[in-house]
């Protein structure tokens, strides 16, 4: 009987030890096909471009949608997140010398954590047997040049102002078409960094922002 009761303690050992090597396989093979799956993951799943430039996907054209006034006799393409304003009317001239257009505001996306203020826009502008040159646009315009954007050739210009904080950036791209006078107007309106308590505040990107409003005048077609 001894030996038969040793017999059944090797024969259960045996068995517990099968039990554990069949659990180890299959924790060995689970891992196994995490791994693969993640590598094949990694290798065929669409990653991010670490050359592209560094411009915020909400403002890519791509993605946007056609915009048309038949009043004012434009289309132009936005992008996704913009809102429009067709009561807008630029009065920083004053009194007597306001301009009708519609203006672009850009998504909070843009603003939001950084001292770029909500309403920094680009607005389409247009004055009708007017002289079509920067001061009709601008109280003191400056570095006047040339440029082409798209299918037009715009005069350029631009001003600034600043107070309590504040700076305003005014960038006027100037074309004609028959009687009217059209202005892509870019107001970019930000806050000192140096008012923020350190690390709560990003600088917003200059270059982006222009680059991207950039985009959306080259789309820009009278009717």
């Amino acid at each position: 009987m001894g030996h038969i009761n040793k017999i059944k303690v090797y024969f259960v050992l045996y068995c517990d030890y099968l039990t554990i090597m069949d659990k180890q396989k299959i924790t060995l093979v689970i891992i196994l096909a995490i791994f693969v799956t993640s590598i094949m993951w990694i290798a065929f799943s669409d990653q991010p471009d670490k050359d592209a430039a560094s411009i915020p996907d909400v403002v890519g054209v791509r993605d946007g949608i056609s915009y048309t006034n038949t009043d004012l006799g434009f289309e132009i393409e936005l992008p996704q997140g913009f809102t429009y304003n067709e009561a807008y009317i630029n009065q920083t001239l004053g009194p007597g010398r306001e301009i009708h257009g519609v203006e672009f505001r850009i998504p909070a996306s843009l603003s939001t954590g950084t001292n770029l203020s909500s309403d920094s826009h680009m607005a389409v502008e247009r004055l009708s047997n007017s002289t079509c040159e920067p001061e009709t646009f601008l109280l003191d315009p400056r570095n006047t040049e040339t440029i082409k954007l798209g299918e037009n050739t715009f005069v350029f210009a631009q001003s600034s102002d600043a107070g309590a904080s504040n700076y305003y950036e005014d960038m006027v791209y100037i074309t004609s078409k028959g009687e009217y006078c059209y202005a892509l107007r870019y107001f970019i309106h930000s806050t000192s960094i140096g008012v923020y308590d350190p690390g709560t505040v990003l600088e917003f990107d200059r270059t982006g922002l222009l680059a991207n409003f950039n985009k959306i005048a080259t789309t820009f077609k009278i009717r």
